[in-house]
Parts: structure tokens; C-alpha cells; sequence
């Protein structure tokens, strides 16, 4: 993955990766650490991504960033699995299909 890429995703993130490249990464904030994943993931330019609680330890408006960077992968055809506890994304207009599980059987 160029770093380049990885620079363009984290500043789309909000995330100042030069002003804590020195960090480990076990030392950042959780919300940090979650910009920065989601930034390497964008960046690898796959064909098909997939996300576990993605806004989990997101402020809304990074919340709110994801959600239309997620947007503009419809437009790639690019596949997209989200396993959120977030009510929010049955919602949006760019998801085909979502399932909702409840105590482990499929309610929705």
C-alpha cells in the first residue's frame, strides 16, 4: 500500500498522522487507532472490504466521514460488509442489503 494513499485516507479521516508518526501504535487513542485502520483499509483499493464496528470509538462527524467515503464505494461496485451495532446504516441509501441478528437468530 503506498503511503501516499494511506496520507490521503487518514487526512480524510481527520487523523494527523505526521503529528503522531512517531507513536506506537498501541499508544494512540482508540479513536485514532480506528482512523488509522480505516484509512490502510481505503487505501489498499480492493475489491472487497470488510468492517467490524467501524464507528465504534468515532466521534459523530468521523462517523459521519466514513459514511460518505463508504457512499463512493457504491459508485466503484466495490462489496462492502459491515457488522455494526449502529442502527444507522439500514438507513442509507447506498446499502443493497443488510441483515439484523438478534440473540443470534436473523430478525430482519
Amino acid at each position: 500500500v503506498a503511503q501516499e494513499n494511506i496520507e490521503k485516507f487518514c487526512e480524510k479521516m481527520e487523523l494527523d498522522l505526521k503529528g503522531n508518526f512517531h507513536k506506537p501504535f498501541y499508544k494512540l487513542s482508540g479513536g485514532m487507532k480506528q482512523k488509522m485502520l480505516i484509512a490502510i483499509a481505503f487505501a489498499k483499493n480492493t475489491e472487497a472490504m470488510m468492517f467490524d464496528e467501524p464507528t465504534a470509538n468515532l466521534d459523530k462527524q468521523n462517523s459521519l466521514g466514513f459514511i460518505e467515503m463508504l457512499s463512493k464505494l457504491k459508485e466503484l461496485k466495490k462489496t462492502v460488509l459491515i457488522a455494526t451495532h449502529d442502527i444507522l446504516f439500514d438507513e442509507l441509501d447506498f446499502v443493497d442489503r443488510y441483515v439484523f441478528l438478534k440473540d443470534g437468530e436473523i430478525s430482519a
